[in-house]
């Protein structure tokens, strides 16, 4: 939070009540993980506050409830705008996207185990970001809760929607990449998958691999409260997610990583987890039913 200090009052056209703050040439600006910041150069959708919020005494009695009889109105959404803002420049990805095209298709893996429920109850997060989607199954079961929950929050879906090498070298999973002319059409499945479930209000794609996606939110100011690393299986992959998003992750915040089984198929990810987090002193952690999960010290 930036210090004491006078701010000069920039009013927003077409934003009634908009205001922009700004002190020695930078304007504040409300980050999506809860900070603020005095930090941007321009004006975006992060940079515009309501004097109601920054006066509540100045309110006429009984406005934020309604008029008397009324009933209230929903809590307003504010994290997910200001990650579109960030990502998409203010262009949404869902809107007007053709679901129609696409079968209905929630097919995935572990997609409603209780770490991701746990999470969402018992941080109320703001933002969650999954690394490998497939077609959004876990995803979804995130995202419903927080919808269940009236949350403000968002749900930042990283995948290229390319698939990994196993899916390459298997017959059966390759199939599941639907191609189109030589590429990929998995994308398209789980956009539908989002618009047909009614989840756009809580999801957010970034189709990136998993390094540059975690710069890109670097570079925007975006951590998160909760990870859910479900990406390579192979120790290299595993490393990498690792070192990058446990960084991101606000202290107090969990990750989860899925594929984690001790005799299971995928050696290369319990490796990756139990170095990393041995050198930590984070080692043993919680694991159940293929999923673990490590709370980032406060």
């Amino acid at each position: 939070m930036p210090g004491p200090g006078r701010f000069e009052i920039i009013p927003i056209p077409g934003e009634p009540g908009g205001v922009a703050l700004r002190r020695d040439g930078l304007y504040l600006c409300a980050e999506a993980d809860g900070r603020v910041t005095l930090s941007r150069e321009q004006i975006g959708a992060w940079e515009i506050f309501r004097l109601q919020l920054l006066d509540p005494v100045a309110l006429p009695a009984g406005a934020a409830q309604g008029a008397e009889g009324e009933k209230s109105e929903a809590p307003r959404k504010t994290v997910r705008p200001l990650v579109i803002d960030r990502l998409w420049r203010g262009s949404d990805p869902f809107a007007d996207f053709p679901a129609e095209r696409y079968e209905t298709d929630t097919q995935g893996w572990g997609s409603q185990h209780r770490y991701l429920t746990d999470a969402i109850d018992a941080f109320s997060p703001r933002v969650v970001v999954e690394i490998g989607v497939w077609k959004g199954a876990s995803t979804m079961t995130m995202a419903r809760r927080m919808k269940e929950r009236s949350l403000d929050g968002v749900v930042i879906a990283v995948d290229t929607w390319l698939g990994s090498y196993d899916h390459w070298v298997s017959d059966e999973w390759r199939a599941s990449l639907r191609f189109e002319h030589g590429y990929p059409a998995l994308f398209g499945t789980f956009m539908a998958n989002i618009v047909k479930s009614g989840l756009t209000e809580y999801v957010v794609p970034l189709p990136l691999d998993s390094i540059n996606a975690a710069h890109v939110l670097r570079h925007f100011g975006i951590r998160a409260d909760v990870i859910h690393i479900d990406g390579g299986h192979e120790y290299e992959a595993v490393s990498g997610d690792l070192q990058v998003w446990w960084e991101l992750l606000k202290p107090g915040g969990v990750l989860i990583g899925d594929d984690y089984d001790r005799g299971g198929s995928w050696p290369g990810v319990r490796r990756a987890f139990d170095e990393f987090f041995n050198a930590l002193g984070l080692f043993p952690f919680e694991h159940e039913g293929g999923k673990c999960r490590i709370l980032k010290p406060a």
